[in-house]
């Protein structure tokens, strides 16, 4: 919570307090009207604080004309007043911006976006790509990123969540738009991230901001109609699908089950789910398809040798259903020498196919070993990691940035910096072992 959120939340408390017992402190509503008004022109809008700004102009008011009320009325006055700088003090704490640490490459970092369309029969699907790179670190007019920054004017989320989330745009990143490509003794090799079921390129940006600071290229790709393919797809299944999925997910929800049951039962449930599979194989197309027009992309920030970057060298990593795409990646397409999975599921027609390249699982405490059939189908060398207390959206940068998800129960109760801080460890050093960044 910043300096003047703490003075105003505390001065609205005693002010509170020294109203009900009828002390005259009128320099009290000044002083705090003053820190409101600094609030307001000196740090980035909080709609957190409307609660207490409502709360506040009724104690005003109060005072200032001196209302004679009956007690009852001055009771219910003063608890709902009381609530309402309660709430802001609570969303306060539980929503703060939060400075973000520096990745730890010692390589700076530029971003650039654009969209593409790629044709699939008679479907036109619709990509937004987002790219980290090692940048020049010729700063000049060259502006920061805000977290998230893809997000806030993307109408195809509800709006109103937009708005709750719009205070997260003031979080800078460590990435600069469009400074220009920095071109290293030999090319980089490239990382190719995919986001979960229904989300954005950046919803993972700290820890593709750590690997691209480390000296890869890192491409990421929305897939813009994602939740009408969603409900497509879910229309489409049959009630046999959906009643034998729903009997699975209801086993798997339970805590005692052990790692080879929860394996064996995961694996049945991605076998029934053929809708899922067939996301999965179009969104990865759509990544092998980015992957082709990375050169193009990475043009635009002064980046015009093609041998810039090293497409033969590409490394995969998803979360949650992106992990699925990740993995089919490294099935089906030759460029790709590792693949990371973030606590996703592999959805597929073929799960059970041979995967030729090194493989880290990252578990969360409660789906760990769910994805342990594919050990025996990995030849190349399969890796598992489960941070102790954290849960599925750990993985995710909401388990960092919002305090009021762990009070929520959607985070688990270990730290979001901690799982943050141990998975980008874990998953830097798998990829510099088997794809050693440029130096």
């Amino acid at each position: 919570m910043a300096l003047l959120e703490i003075l105003i939340n505390i001065g609205g408390v005693l002010l509170l307090l020294t109203s009900w017992v009828k002390l005259d402190f009128g320099w009290a509503y000044a002083i705090i009207l003053t820190l409101i008004v600094l609030q307001l022109f000196l740090t980035p809008w909080r709609w957190q604080m409307l609660p207490f700004y409502m709360a506040f102009l009724g104690m005003f008011a109060a005072f200032y004309w001196q209302f004679d009320v009956h007690i009852i009325i001055k009771l219910v006055g003063f608890v709902f007043a009381f609530l309402l700088t309660l709430l802001s003090v609570f969303l306060s704490h539980y929503m703060p911006l939060i400075k973000l640490s520096k990745p730890t490459g010692h390589y700076d970092i530029g971003t650039v976006s654009a969209a593409y369309e790629r044709r699939d029969g008679d479907e036109v699907r619709h990509l937004f790509a987002k790219i980290w790179y090692p940048a020049s670190g010729e700063y000049g007019h060259y502006k920061r990123d805000g977290i998230w920054s893809e997000f806030y004017k993307n109408e195809k989320f509800p709006a109103v969540v937009r708005y709750l989330a719009l205070y997260l745009k003031n979080i800078k990143t460590h990435s600069y738009i469009e400074m220009p490509f920095l071109t290293a003794k030999k090319p980089y090799p490239v990382i190719i991230y995919n986001h979960a079921l229904i989300s954005i390129a950046a919803d993972n940006n700290r820890l593709l901001e750590g690997l691209a600071s480390r000296g890869y290229v890192v491409l990421s790709v929305r897939h813009e109609e994602q939740d009408v393919e969603y409900k497509r797809i879910q229309a489409g299944l049959s009630d046999a699908e959906k009643a034998m999925d729903k009997q699975l997910l209801s086993i798997l929800a339970k805590d005692e089950i052990s790692q080879e049951k929860r394996a064996e039962l995961t694996l049945q449930q991605i076998q029934n789910s053929s809708g899922m599979a067939g996301i999965v194989m179009r969104r990865a197309a759509d990544s092998q398809f980015m992957l082709d027009k990375l050169g193009e992309l990475l043009g635009r920030v002064g980046a015009v040798d093609e041998n810039v970057i090293d497409l033969q060298n590409v490394g995969a990593i998803g979360l949650s259903v992106g992990g699925g795409v990740a993995t089919e990646l490294g099935r089906t397409d030759n460029r790709i020498k590792a693949v990371v999975n973030l606590d996703g599921g592999v959805f597929s027609a073929t799960p059970l196919a041979l995967i030729n390249v090194p493989y880290l699982m990252m578990y969360s405490e409660f789906n760990n070993g769910s994805m342990d059939f594919l050990e025996p189908v990995t030849h190349a060398g399969f890796e598992t990691h489960m941070i102790a207390g954290a849960q599925h959206l750990n993985y995710h940068d909401v388990g960092s940035l919002l305090p009021i998800m762990k009070f929520m129960g959607a985070v688990g109760k270990i730290s979001g910096e901690e799982v943050f801080t141990q998975s980008t460890q874990i998953v830097v050093e798998f990829f510099a072992k088997y794809m050693p960044p440029s130096e």
